[in-house]
């Protein structure tokens, strides 16, 4: 049986970590006396090379589904999120939600009462409904689900002043023409 040169690399590596008596470290040095504690010290901020995140540049597009009724599920959690959530256009959010309703956001209560609740904490009232989503990266639909995903940023941890790009997402349960369900990735 022929086997690969990986599986017997790490074999060997292994098999060389384990074998015989474990090898003693030397006594560490005593530190400086005006050293800093490692534990003190704070660490450098990790840089990765990870791309940032970019809108998509043509928002029709994403509407678009061969199927009538996942273009249609995705046309709704959009208009939802342009014209409630952006627009704060809360008197219209019974045109999109059921009363019963179902959040998973750990922040706000289940029901259309639950979720006027906690978006009228936020105030400022109804605002022009945006033509498109700013931010929006994707629209996905698939049976009863539509998932919306965004551009987010934050502080860099380590480097305040310094921003990343990562991505937020809101994914909607449709049936009968209305939002009966919702999760996103909001913690406490």
């Amino acid at each position: 049986m022929k086997r690969s040169f990986w599986t017997l690399t790490a074999a060997a590596l292994v098999g060389a970590g384990c074998a015989g008596e474990p090898e003693t470290m030397p006594e560490a040095a005593a530190p400086a006396e005006d050293a800093v504690p490692a534990e003190a010290a704070a660490p450098a901020p990790r840089i990765t090379t990870a791309v940032p995140v970019t809108a998509a540049e043509d928002q029709a597009a994403l509407l678009a589904h061969d199927d009538p009724e996942l273009a249609a599920n995705k046309r709704l959690a959009y208009d939802f999120f342009r014209i409630v959530l952006r627009g704060q256009q809360l008197d219209r959010a019974a045109e999109f939600m059921a009363e019963d309703y179902i959040q998973h956001n750990p922040n706000a209560d289940t029901g259309l009462a639950g979720f006027l609740a906690y978006f009228e904490e936020f105030g400022g009232g109804p605002q022009q409904v945006p033509e498109e989503l700013p931010g929006l990266v994707a629209i996905q639909a698939e049976g009863d689900l539509v998932t919306l995903s965004f551009v987010r940023e934050y502080p860099e941890p380590g480097a305040p002043e310094e921003t990343y790009t990562t991505t937020w997402f809101d994914m909607f349960r449709i049936v009968d023409g209305v939002i009966v369900e919702h999760w996103d990735p909001a913690t406490k």
